[in-house]
């Protein structure tokens, strides 16, 4: 029950995420600043279970994650919290770190997902989780939308809405994740239901100078943004290396 958008700019790129839960659910924490092993790297957590379900660090990198609806859950009890997944890849220092990573963990006890990674450098890739096999896609369409509630309608109307809009831009990306075409309900972006609802709205901006994570607690129709939290991109670093594209 998830949107994921997003756009590339001059010197960098831009994700544009509503998260839909539960209200049974507790509030997740806003973005706050982590450090895991030698990265530092922004993200929500979700005090249900410790994860997160969207990340960006200093060196550029941010990852989605979706609940995949498509595949076949196996039975099984002793599930691990995807959201886990985010926090362990959030230091990885590049996509395809990340991907190969994710390749080579265990993947049985989480239940299935789609994981959206972007970078600077790289094509965005999404990598999907059915259960049984782990399939990559370079350069995925936006949106990308998960919905466990009339799943085929929702992607159809997320989608149409996105297709017949004119340029992309921040705006219209924006305007677009608060609204409601058709209408305010279960089938709009902005999802409310009596059960559920959108209850957060990430954008990220990623560029040269920096990782900026702008946060809406509660749905984007509704909800004031936070304040900002910045991280500055590590060009060069004895730890890291030179950035691609710089000589050593």
């Amino acid at each position: 029950m998830c949107t994921l958008t997003w756009l590339t700019t001059e010197f960098g790129y831009q994700v544009f995420f509503n998260r839909d839960e539960l209200k049974s659910r507790q509030r997740a924490l806003p973005p706050q600043v982590h450090r895991e092993g030698a990265v530092t790297y922004i993200a929500p957590t979700d005090p249900d279970a410790g994860g997160s379900w969207i990340s960006t660090n200093q060196l550029g990198v941010t990852l989605c994650l979706l609940n995949n609806y498509h595949a076949v859950i196996p039975s099984r009890h002793n599930w691990i919290s995807r959201g886990l997944l985010v926090k362990g890849l959030a230091q990885q220092l590049t996509a395809q770190a990340a991907l190969l990573d994710l390749a080579q963990k265990n993947l049985d006890y989480f239940k299935p997902f789609d994981l959206l990674i972007f970078s600077q450098q790289d094509l965005p890739l999404q990598v999907s989780w059915d259960g049984v096999n782990l399939s990559e896609k370079a350069n995925p369409v936006a949106p990308i939308t998960s919905s466990s509630f009339s799943t085929a309608t929702v992607i159809q109307n997320r989608l149409a809405h996105l297709i017949n809009a004119p340029n992309l831009s921040t705006d219209l990306l924006r305007d677009y994740h608060a609204g409601h075409l058709p209408e305010k309900g279960p089938y709009s972006v902005c999802m409310h239901r009596d059960d559920a609802s959108t209850v957060s709205f990430s954008h990220i901006q990623v560029d040269d100078l920096g990782a900026t994570f702008h946060y809406w607690d509660g749905p984007p129709c509704e909800a004031l943004g936070k304040a900002p939290v910045i991280i500055k991109i590590a060009k060069e670093d004895t730890t890291y290396g030179p950035k691609m594209g710089q000589s050593a």
